[in-house]
């Protein structure tokens, strides 16, 4: 079943279920996408995969598809999901499946390092910029979105 191989028109393409290939989908909206299935072939663009020199894959231009030298730490009850919205930035969907808590999320593991902009969408406000990681505090079944902007350095004359 986890057997593929490569199509001439950059499928990924699955050998067990012919006809059928690798495909990136919208879901249901955040957060419930993007996601990849197993799809019937049809030739569209969400279909088709480069892959670049730096050992990355994607798709439109776009990182699509990543991996973990380890399973992420389960959280149990804290869901992180993330979306590239252009230039650096990123947003950021957390909630809580539980309780009240306070904790905090890692900025790498959205694959960003240095400050960071952080405007929170909710309380539609700019925060401080961070650097490392985002506290948040969610009630019952709360949530929060973020979008994050990656801040320049200033070359000090």
């Amino acid at each position: 079943m986890q057997q593929f191989t490569i199509g001439d028109d950059g499928t990924i393409d699955s050998v067990t279920q012919k006809g059928k290939c690798l495909d990136i989908w919208a879901g249901h909206g955040t957060p419930g996408g993007p996601g990849l299935q197993l799809y019937s072939c049809h030739g569209v663009a969400n279909e088709k995969f480069t892959f670049e020199d730096d050992g990355s894959v994607s798709s439109q231009g776009q990182l699509c598809l990543a991996g973990r030298a380890a399973a992420p730490v389960d959280s149990g009850e804290l869901e992180l999901w993330a979306k590239p919205l252009g230039d650096g930035k990123v947003a950021a969907f957390v909630l809580n499946n539980g309780n009240h808590v306070v904790t905090d999320f890692d900025l790498a593991d959205l694959n960003m390092t240095g400050n960071v902009g952080v405007r929170d969408v909710w309380a539609r406000q700019d925060l401080p910029a961070l650097t490392g990681s985002i506290p948040v505090e969610l009630d019952l079944h709360g949530s929060a979105m973020f979008i994050l902007t990656p801040q320049k350095a200033v070359a000090l004359v």
